[in-house]
């Protein structure tokens, strides 16, 4: 497994941040508003935006209230590309997440009964 740098961690870090900003700004809430919403001081949004030491409960707090509110799609917040991921799950993306999720389920049971076919020298090479 690659070690990752301090610098790639605060790049990701900075991402991560201007991406909570971006959200919270389109969905046109102040800093104050939010904090209000989670039950959290002003300071706390502000750090999470700025790339500030923040604990792990803190930003994933911040994030359900997202996920839950507005259907925040997580491969857009923390994935390091995201030019191609939407940026809010919708009905469609959910139903695709889902079939494909249904999609490796079977793909992995039919693998897993080839095997045991082969195994018991039940198939034709």
């Amino acid at each position: 497994m690659k070690q990752v740098t301090n610098a790639e961690a605060e790049t990701f870090k900075e991402a991560v941040s201007k991406r909570l900003e971006l959200i919270r700004e389109e969905q046109q809430l102040t800093q104050q508003d939010l904090s209000e919403e989670l039950g959290v001081s002003q300071n706390l949004i502000f750090r999470s935006e700025n790339g500030l030491k923040l604990s792990m409960s803190a930003m994933f707090g911040i994030y359900m209230y997202y996920r839950k509110k507005y259907k925040l799609n997580p491969a857009w917040l923390f994935e390091i590309d995201n030019k191609d991921v939407p940026r809010y799950l919708t009905v469609q993306a959910l139903k695709t997440r889902r079939q494909e999720s249904n999609d490796q389920k079977r793909n992995q049971i039919i693998r897993e009964m080839m095997g045991k076919l082969q195994d018991d020298n039940l198939l034709d090479d």
